[in-house]
């Protein structure tokens, strides 16, 4: 009786592996295991981007091979084109922007779309940190009547079913301001050091001070060949990066872009200084900004970099009255 007892218990215990295999490996596995379930999405979701990126690399491989147009990437964009060979020079309002594109597509995609409408000069594509698009490029023609074409045409045009794009014209600005310039450099010698740290440098000019022609305003414009050169030379001048002659050099666009423009192009409705100074407004319940040509009486002025026009009037009862207060950010009052 006993071995038969003794016997039934080793059987049990060889059945209960198989029986917890069974049972973990079944249909209970995700509700035992949770993890066991994501590890395996995050597998085929690399396995896919894998797989994206290899079919990325064909594509484009045979789209240089048939055009002989470079493809380069470099700062979170890759490029296509322009040809090496060819030696002509797009004018400005002859780039596009193209919107909602769909994140498997590439720069083939676009150039079979869009190279009907005219010749493309350069394709740039926006990427994420894996590689992938962002969703939008801009397209590059050697004609403004094919890139008023282009958007006229391709607006709203299905790049696939059920995924329509959104194309219109680029900002395309070319110009920086440059403040903080040391007042005793000439044009010239601005031109120099700002070539010495960015490429594609058209040209320089700046105002001079009403008493004397040899000193400038403490302010510069520079000019460049490109969207992309100027957009490349304000992201390497930001605070911090280099300096010109031992100082930092405030750097931001010249012409201020649209808002329409912007927020149908990016996305934003307000720049940052914009939100800053409506919360400034509010903060201190003051009037409508003034004549910057006005008296500097009853002033804060919000940036001693910012021009004339970010200084508004407050109200006498501050205990401010005759003085000119600077603060970097509307709540750092130090």
């Amino acid at each position: 009786m006993a071995s038969n007892f003794k016997t039934e218990v080793e059987e049990e215990e060889r059945e209960l592996p198989e029986t917890f295999s069974r049972f973990v490996v079944g249909e209970n596995a995700e509700r035992l295991d949770p993890c066991s379930s994501v590890l395996a999405k995050e597998q085929r979701d690399m396995q896919n981007m894998e797989m994206l990126l290899a079919k990325t690399f064909e594509e484009l491989g045979a789209l240089a091979d048939a055009t002989g147009m470079p493809i380069i990437q470099e700062n979170g964009q890759r490029t296509f084109g322009p040809h090496p060979n060819d030696l002509r020079t797009p004018m400005r309002g002859t780039e596009i922007f193209v919107g909602k594109l769909p994140k498997y597509m590439n720069e083939a995609h676009v150039y079979n779309v869009f190279r009907p409408i005219g010749e493309i000069y350069q394709i740039r594509l926006m990427l994420d940190f894996n590689g992938h698009n962002r969703g939008f490029c801009f397209v590059q023609f050697y004609h403004n009547e094919d890139a008023k074409r282009a958007i006229a045409t391709l607006n709203h045009y299905e790049i696939a079913e059920g995924r329509p794009i959104g194309v219109t014209g680029s900002v395309d600005n070319c110009r920086l301001f440059l403040g903080g310039i040391p007042k005793d450099k000439s044009e010239v010698e601005i031109f120099t050091e700002l070539s010495r740290v960015t490429d594609n440098l058209v040209r320089v000019f700046s105002k001079t001070n009403k008493r004397s022609e040899t000193v400038n305003r403490g302010f510069a414009f520079a000019e460049y060949v490109s969207h992309k050169d100027a957009a490349m030379a304000r992201r390497k001048m930001i605070p911090g990066k280099i300096l010109m002659w031992g100082k930092l050099v405030h750097v931001d666009w010249a012409e201020p872009e649209h808002p329409e423009t912007v927020n149908r192009n990016y996305g934003l409705s307000k720049t940052v200084q914009q939100r800053t100074n409506g919360k400034f407004y509010n903060f201190f319940d003051v009037l409508v900004p003034m004549d910057p040509m006005a008296p500097m009486n009853h002033m804060v002025h919000m940036d001693p970099m910012a021009s004339m026009n970010h200084m508004v009037p407050i109200k006498p009862d501050y205990g401010m009255q005759g003085n000119l207060a600077c603060f970097p950010n509307p709540f750092n009052f130090v």
